[in-house]
């Protein structure tokens, strides 16, 4: 079934994100409350388009890449194809020409902030939710975000009375539709303009943005059942999601970290805040390739690139063997510190 409509997936954030999230929410264990993990299943089975192995699908998007500044400089498309052994994505656009998993190494090939982005939208579509959470491992943090002239519903999960402005939330509508998602970056992701695909409720639009810049806008421009001939993904695809490591994991196993210079002129200015990279970490732990996903100012973008390229971390194992695997590393300036 093809379908066209208008954009896109996206993170769009405010300048009250932070306020938004050290707000204080009411702090549950899910255990504790079955009404909310009940809420939280009917979520997940309404939103994962991976959930059932017998159900593969064709997936494809047309994706607009906007710069730092948060001005349009790009299209792409992007086609994902998951079945039996996980998923299989083709990325094309003029500056980038990806497929994952990329050989039967897997050694990651291209990884940049179009890259990035790109993987945040496909993630957001097929699995904004954790369908691997249980009901005795998470918290439940409950309260209510205003994004525009809309109040939300919203829900962060984690240990309890741990939310920070890094852990992963989800808003709904009055329809009880996943609308909002916020994150680490910071950054707000839209989800608009839904239709029911099988029994599972599926935005046609999606908008990404970091600190207050659009980053990424995409449009759902086909949603298919994968035909029979093409069902059989190779197993290896699978392996290709595991080495997305989240920055928290590995902060733990930095060996090596030289602290960033804080600019002169930056600290003049009395520029602060956050930069986002995204970074490739190879089997020898030491940085492969690094991009800026977002970031206040190119001052503090160029002064965290010049220490987090010298860092090296104790190598990740996947299956027992050392592995390159992609994460996000954060870092923050603060005039005083």
């Amino acid at each position: 079934m093809t379908s066209r409509k208008r954009k896109f997936r996206s993170v769009a954030i405010t300048l009250g994100v932070i306020a938004f999230f050290m707000r204080a929410g009411l702090a549950q264990n899910l255990s504790d409350d079955d009404s909310s993990w009940q809420q939280y299943i009917h979520l997940v089975r309404a939103s994962t388009l991976d959930l059932r192995p017998t159900e593969p699908f064709l997936l494809k998007l047309d994706y607009e890449l906007y710069d730092l500044e948060g001005k349009p400089v790009e299209k792409g498309t992007v086609e994902e194809s998951w079945g039996v052994g996980g998923s299989r994505i083709h990325t094309k656009s003029p500056t980038l020409q990806e497929e994952r998993p990329s050989d039967p190494e897997l050694e990651i090939k291209t990884h940049n902030r179009e890259s990035y982005l790109v993987r945040q939208v496909l993630d957001s579509l097929v699995h904004p939710l954790n369908a691997s959470a249980t009901q005795t491992n998470v918290g439940f943090d409950r309260f209510q975000e205003n994004f525009g002239s809309t109040d939300l519903n919203c829900f962060a999960i984690g240990l309890a009375n741990t939310r920070t402005p890094a852990t992963p939330a989800y808003c709904t509508n009055a329809n009880n539709r996943i609308t909002v998602l916020t994150g680490m970056g910071p950054f707000v992701l839209r989800r608009n303009n839904f239709r029911k695909y099988r029994d599972r409720e599926v935005p046609l639009d999606i908008e990404l943005s970091y600190q207050g810049r659009i980053a990424m806008t995409a449009h759902v421009t086909e949603l298919d059942v994968l035909p029979p001939e093409n069902d059989k993904i190779p197993a290896t695809a699978e392996v290709d999601r595991d080495r997305r490591i989240s920055g928290t994991t590995l902060a733990g196993q930095i060996l090596k970290k030289a602290n960033p210079v804080y600019p002169k002129q930056a600290r003049k200015k009395h520029i602060t805040g956050a930069v986002l990279l995204c970074a490739i970490i190879t089997k020898e732990g030491t940085i492969g390739a690094l991009d800026v996903v977002a970031s206040p100012d190119p001052l503090l973008s160029q002064s965290a690139i010049e220490a987090v390229q010298t860092w090296t971390y104790k190598p990740y194992l996947l299956k027992g063997v050392p592995a390159e695997v992609d994460t996000s590393i954060m870092v923050n300036y603060n005039i005083g510190r």
